[in-house]
């Protein structure tokens, strides 16, 4: 069993200097791909991506009392329990009907109780954010290949040669496959998912990639075809009872199987298996009720952003690295 240590970052463009110039351009880049998916700069922006919210909720997260001495990190000790809100969303920047071929997204806000100094701004608060995906990695190695799919995305017609002259014929076809298989299969209900991570985080002294799976699901769902059916789905098991996840970490074990920095590299559970470390529970309620509508309306106005953490939990990584400064600049143009 790996211990987790010995990872280390790497800059793009070699320093922190070449990759701060990278991530002010890509500051800039998404407001574009903003307006873009609003239809214009004029137009009422949304997320560039994750727009459309199909639930949100209150929850409790529930550290497991069994958790591993190494893993009692932070908020992570035996037996401890938070408030949580959970946001179940398509991945598109554009509010497309559910059955349309996308990815599916799960953002966890955790409030601990404890304050501390939050890496996304600087100021003190007392919450932890988990952004999570039905895709195990990402079909971008790095920020760079991120925004240039983005971008080329807006352009209707000659999206693909513009793909191919950015990236080349390899890494388009690899690339295409990546989205292609992560979008094409059938999600039934969003209640029967698994959403990982995909990009490492510092736990302590170790580095991690984490993820939500089902702890159990009574019937898979059915297939759909109504605008709103994975909404529709959630709405009748939270009504019928609680839904929990098993939330669990993975690792890191070297570079060459679990790398820090190559997005595209999915961390293989017999590389480094996953461990159970605590249970979000989604407690039974109305969705349709006036205070679940409430509460909906106001996690649909949060910015979730994997930096809305403490130094104990640190994102790693090019793309994490942009992140910060991205969704910072994707809110603004959004107005939330």
């Amino acid at each position: 069993m790996t211990d987790g240590k010995g990872w280390r970052e790497a800059y793009l463009g070699g320093s922190k200097a070449a990759e701060d110039a990278l991530i002010d351009r890509f500051t800039r880049q998404i407001v574009e791909v903003q307006a873009g998916l609003a239809g214009g700069p004029q137009a009422q922006k949304r997320r560039a991506f994750h727009a459309h919210m199909r639930t949100g909720s209150k929850a409790r997260f529930q550290v497991m009392p069994g958790i591993p001495d190494a893993l009692q990190v932070g908020l992570f000790q035996p037996g401890a329990e938070y408030d949580a809100l959970v946001r179940f969303s398509n991945a598109s920047g554009a509010t497309a009907p559910d059955p349309d071929r996308d990815l599916r997204g799960v953002a966890v806000r955790i409030t601990t109780g404890d304050s501390h100094t939050l890496l996304s701004t600087g100021a003190e608060g007392n919450i932890q954010d988990f952004l999570m995906t039905n895709a195990p990695a990402s079909h971008a190695r790095d920020p760079v290949q991120f925004m240039d799919f983005a971008l080329v995305r807006l352009h209707r017609w000659t999206w693909l040669p513009r793909l191919l002259l950015k990236i080349g014929p390899a890494e388009t076809i690899r690339m295409l496959n990546s989205l292609r298989v992560a979008s094409s299969r059938e999600v039934l209900s969003l209640a029967a998912e698994q959403y990982w991570g995909r990009a490492p985080v510092q736990f302590g002294e170790a580095a991690v990639k984490f993820k939500l799976q089902p702890s159990d699901v009574p019937g898979n769902g059915q297939p759909g075809t109504a605008p709103d059916y994975l909404r529709e789905d959630l709405k009748k098991r939270m009504k019928s009872g609680d839904m929990a996840f098993d939330f669990k970490v993975q690792l890191y074990a070297d570079e060459s199987r679990t790398p820090i920095e190559d997005g595209v590299v999915e961390w293989k559970e017999s590389d480094s298996p996953f461990i159970t470390v605590a249970k979000l529970v989604i407690q039974q309620q109305d969705l349709d009720s006036e205070d679940a509508r409430v509460t909906e309306s106001m996690i649909e106005r949060l910015a979730f952003n994997p930096w809305n953490a403490s130094g104990e939990f640190r994102p790693l990584g090019s793309l994490n690295r942009a992140r910060l400064r991205v969704y910072k600049a994707s809110v603004e143009a959004s107005g939330r």
